[in-house]
Parts: structure tokens; C-alpha cells; sequence
């Protein structure tokens, strides 16, 4: 009975071996090269930053060439606040892009090995990529509660306090939740 055990480990050990060497041949250089796939995310992160650097272009110059004295001041603060956020969600989106590429497509080279910004250079890893990525968006949300604050400011000053807090806790909760990962990390 013994030996009928030890020749059916036997049998699912070249079993198991066959089935790894057929995934090491066949599956794995196939996974391995479908990684190349993301070059498809880092596209379409890339165009919809350059959509959104035009935007923030276009709304830029749409201002410029309609200011004049009797231009709403507070209309104006919104505007610029909301222009600011998009140039600054358009480089979250080309920080995602490199990063990815980085990650899984290859090497970004630059023609100046000097001139490689930092934070690229510290993306070695998927978790620092969402780090960056969460710094801007606390930035972002920093943003979006000034352009709300502007633009509901007369609201505010009668609504309760519980109101007027819910993003800044929501922006310090999120920075703080960064900071434990970055000590931990």
C-alpha cells in the first residue's frame, strides 16, 4: 500500500513539474510581453493630459481677451482657481503616463540624463507612483474647496460648521492616511 502512495506522488510530481515547465515555455514570456499592453493606459493618460493643458490654454486666453473693468471679480477668482486645477490634474495625468511607461513598457530615456525630473526618478514602484498621484489629487481637492468656498461664500457664512468642514477634513484625513503609508513604506 506504501508503494502504491510513493508511485502516486511520483506520478503528480512530474504531473505538477510538466505542468510548470509547459507554463514557464508557453504562458509566462507571453504574460511577460502582454505587460507592453499598458502602453494603451499610457496613451490615453497622455492625450487626456494634452486635452487638458489645452483646456486650461484656451480658458487661460478666453480670459485674457475678454477682461475688462467690469469683469465680476468673483467669477474671475473661480475661474482661474478652476483653470489652475485643470493644469494641475493635466500633470497628474502625464506623471501617470511616464510612471506607467516606466513601470511596465521600459525606460524613459531623456536626451539629458540631468534634466530627469526627481519625481521620475523615484518612481521605481508601482506604490510610489500612487503616492505622487495622491499628493496631487490632496492638491486638487485643496483647490476645489477654495473654488468652493468662493463661489458659496455668502451660503457659508449661515450654513453650520459641519458644512463648511466636510472637504478639509475629507483633504486631512486623505493626507494623513499618505503620510502613514510613506512612514510604513
Amino acid at each position: 500500500m506504501s508503494v502504491n502512495k510513493i508511485k502516486t506522488s511520483d506520478n503528480t510530481d512530474k504531473e505538477s513539474v510538466k505542468n510548470q515547465n509547459w507554463l514557464d515555455k508557453y504562458f509566462e514570456p507571453y504574460l511577460y510581453r502582454s505587460m507592453r499592453l499598458s502602453i494603451l493606459a499610457v496613451i490615453g493618460t497622455y492625450v487626456m493630459a494634452v486635452i487638458l493643458f489645452l483646456k486650461g490654454i484656451i480658458k487661460t486666453w478666453n480670459i485674457v481677451i475678454n477682461f475688462n473693468e467690469d469683469v465680476d471679480l468673483k467669477r474671475l477668482k473661480i475661474e482661474i482657481i478652476s483653470i489652475a486645477d485643470m493644469f494641475i490634474f493635466g500633470l497628474a495625468m502625464m506623471i501617470l503616463a511616464f510612471g506607467t511607461y516606466k513601470l511596465f513598457v521600459g525606460k524613459v530615456k531623456p536626451l539629458n540624463q540631468s534634466k530627469t525630473p526627481v519625481w521620475l526618478q523615484n518612481i521605481n514602484d508601482f506604490g510610489a507612483l500612487k503616492i505622487i498621484i495622491a499628493k496631487v489629487v490632496i492638491l486638487v481637492l485643496i483647490l476645489l474647496f477654495l473654488e468652493l468656498i468662493i463661489e458659496n461664500f455668502q451660503r457659508f457664512q449661515t450654513a453650520s460648521l459641519y458644512e463648511l468642514l466636510i472637504i478639509p477634513l475629507g483633504v486631512l484625513l486623505i493626507s494623513f492616511a499618505l503620510k502613514v503609508i510613506e512612514k510604513v513604506k
